[in-house]
């Protein structure tokens, strides 16, 4: 059974909060005297309202938190953007040899999802966290990851969990680099891994 990281149920927070809200701001109008035709129309209002800022901040937190513009240079937003496609190398402490590495990363402004492959294994990585130091001026990529072969054949410690962390280098092209080790029985290993942003395209595959 696989396990990812517990995520917040921000909807049915929103709509509790929204509710209540709502009931406080009519119990306020109404203690005060306001008739019922205007609290009729001060919930049409309303309403309205929470529907725009409701549409606005989903906007915001899929596609709007990438715009230079509505992040007020990095003022309001300081996460990096990760998405698309990284592609680079790995270096084994198994045997030194350099092999392909694939990053593949879907993120919005609350979090990302990410998918690895390496030269005959994919990674189903089910935790990523962004990390920062004090003055959130630098970042690094953290995740877990369970990898497993994707040929026919089997090898010991073929299927293993691990752990990577990568520094963010920005710059033209942008980079990750880091490393990862991992739990493989009965040879644990670590490595090192350079890559580089290529496209905001996302293949699904190596």
């Amino acid at each position: 059974m696989m396990f990812c990281d517990l995520r917040l149920r921000a909807r049915p927070i929103i709509v509790v909060a929204t509710v209540l809200g709502s009931l406080v701001w009519f119990i306020v109008l109404f203690a005060r005297g306001v008739s019922a035709i205007a609290l009729r129309e001060a919930y049409l209002n309303l309403s309205l309202v929470i529907l725009v800022l409701t549409i606005a901040w989903k906007l915001f937190i899929q596609y709007g938190w990438r715009w230079k513009l509505l992040r007020l240079g990095d003022w309001l937003v300081r996460t990096p953007d990760l998405n698309g496609r990284w592609e680079g190398t790995y270096r084994s402490s198994f045997d030194n040899k350099e092999r392909p590495y694939v990053l593949e990363i879907r993120q919005n402004l609350v979090g990302l999802q990410c998918t690895a492959w390496g030269d005959k294994s994919e990674a189903e990585i089910y935790s990523a966290h962004l990390l920062a130091d004090r003055e959130e001026k630098q970042f690094k990529l953290s995740y877990l990851y369970h990898s497993r072969r994707r040929s026919s054949s089997r090898v010991p410690g073929d299927q293993h969990d691990g752990w990577a962390l990568l520094r963010i280098i920005e710059g033209s092209p942008r980079k990750l680099q880091g490393e990862y080790v991992n739990n493989r029985d009965p040879d644990p290993r670590k490595a090192e891994i350079n890559a580089a942003w290529v496209s905001i395209n996302r293949k699904g595959q190596p």
